[in-house]
């Protein structure tokens, strides 16, 4: 997944993310707030950059951080998983 996101950059293509936790894989455009600018592996962990934009929910996330609040990151993700039993 890390390798295709980056595919996406070097393309100069944006990757785009929504304030709060949506429950499908579409991005509602009314719901974004940054774009991942940035993502590499270290060990098995995820580590990604992103930039707040000024939308209206990016100005609402720009607002809590400069007040002292913070912020979770999540991924959402769709594969395929098969089954293995006796293991």
């Amino acid at each position: 997944a890390v390798d295709q996101l980056n595919e996406t950059l070097r393309r100069g293509e944006s990757v785009l993310g929504e304030a709060d936790h949506p429950s499908d894989l579409n991005i509602n455009l009314d719901r974004v707030s940054h774009m991942i600018t940035e993502m590499y592996m270290e060990g098995a962990n995820g580590i990604g950059k992103l930039k707040i934009i000024p939308t209206p929910m990016g100005m609402l996330c720009r607002t809590i951080l400069e007040n002292g609040g913070k912020l979770g990151v999540s991924s959402r993700g769709q594969g395929n998983l098969n089954e293995r039993t006796g293991e």
